[in-house]
C-alpha cells in the first residue's frame, strides 16, 4: 500500500478538532479527530495518523477515559516504535491530564530499555 500524505491544514475536521479541544468540547473534538483519523488511515498516512491518535488520546485523557487514552497513545507508539516522540507525548499526556507522575516517569524508560535490548 502506498503512502499518500494528507495536509492536515486542508481538512476542515482537523480545524474542528483543534477548536473543540481548545474549547473543552471533548465530544466534538473526539468526533472530529475520528473523522481525520479515518481519512489518514484511508490514505495510509502513518505519520499524520500517529499524530492524530496522540491528539485523540489527549482528548480521551481530558474526558477521564484513561483506558481509551492509553489505547490511542499505544497505537501511535506502535506505528513508529523506534521513535521516542510518541512515548514522550504519552508521558506528557499522563502528566498533564491524568496527573500520574509515576507512569509518566516510567514510559520513556520503557523505550530506552527496548532500544538497549535491540542493541544487544
Amino acid at each position: 500500500m502506498t503512502h499518500s500524505p494528507v495536509r492536515l491544514s486542508d481538512l476542515p475536521c482537523y480545524e474542528r478538532a483543534l477548536v473543540a479541544a481548545a474549547d473543552r468540547n471533548l465530544s466534538a473534538a473526539r468526533n472530529a479527530y475520528l473523522e481525520c483519523i479515518s481519512i489518514c488511515r484511508a490514505a495510509n498516512d502513518l505519520p499524520n495518523l500517529g499524530f492524530l491518535l496522540q491528539g485523540l488520546g489527549d482528548v480521551e485523557a481530558q474526558a477521564g477515559n484513561q483506558h481509551a487514552a492509553e489505547r490511542y497513545h499505544h497505537e501511535a507508539i506502535s506505528l513508529d516504535p523506534r521513535s521516542p516522540l510518541p512515548r514522550i507525548f504519552f508521558a506528557r499526556s499522563l502528566l498533564r491530564y491524568v496527573h500520574d507522575f509515576e507512569a509518566a516517569r516510567i514510559e520513556p524508560r520503557r523505550r530506552l530499555r527496548a532500544v538497549l535490548r535491540r542493541a544487544d
